[in-house]
């Protein structure tokens, strides 16, 4: 699904869109706000649009939402797409530390089929300590195929 359904985004969307025109997209960005406003809905969709295998002719960065590449991103399963997120049957709902080494392993490999590994880290506030630190060091040297798509209601808790 493109980004037409990123209903109240499109500011956003256009800073992503001038950045990947202007060839300027950074290795991270931070998608924050209130809860249920589509910060996750408009990360994968950036997710889709770098790596659509049939982008729409039309100006600017979208995707078909129709490709294997988007369907798979969208069902998780794209071997190039990374969710973090807290585990929903664990009392705390915190991610954990072995959440964020296991995509450091995964992230430092070339992409499988698409363009960039992407890493969508949701409630990027529920980090561990140890989980944010070894983040952290991810996000100072980072892959050059990788992008880190970090979302949080509660930027401040970061």
């Amino acid at each position: 699904m493109p980004f037409r359904d990123c209903i109240g985004h499109q500011q956003s969307i256009a800073l992503l869109q001038a950045a990947v025109t202007n060839e300027r997209l950074a290795h991270a960005y931070l998608f924050h706000g209130e809860e249920a406003i589509g910060k996750r809905l408009t990360a994968i969709r950036l997710a889709q649009a770098l790596n659509c295998e049939q982008p729409p002719e039309a100006d600017g960065l979208d995707s078909c939402g129709a490709c294997r590449s988007c369907q798979q991103i969208e069902a998780r399963t794209h071997p190039d797409f990374f969710v973090i997120e807290p585990d929903p049957e664990q009392a705390t709902r915190q991610i954990k530390i072995e959440q964020v080494r296991e995509i450091e392993h995964q992230i430092m490999y070339r992409p499988l089929i698409g363009e960039r590994k992407v890493c969508l880290i949701n409630d990027a506030d529920r980090m561990t300590i140890g989980a944010a630190n070894a983040l952290l060091k991810t996000l100072e040297e980072p892959p050059a195929h990788s992008l880190f798509l970090v979302i949080s209601s509660r930027p401040a808790a970061l």
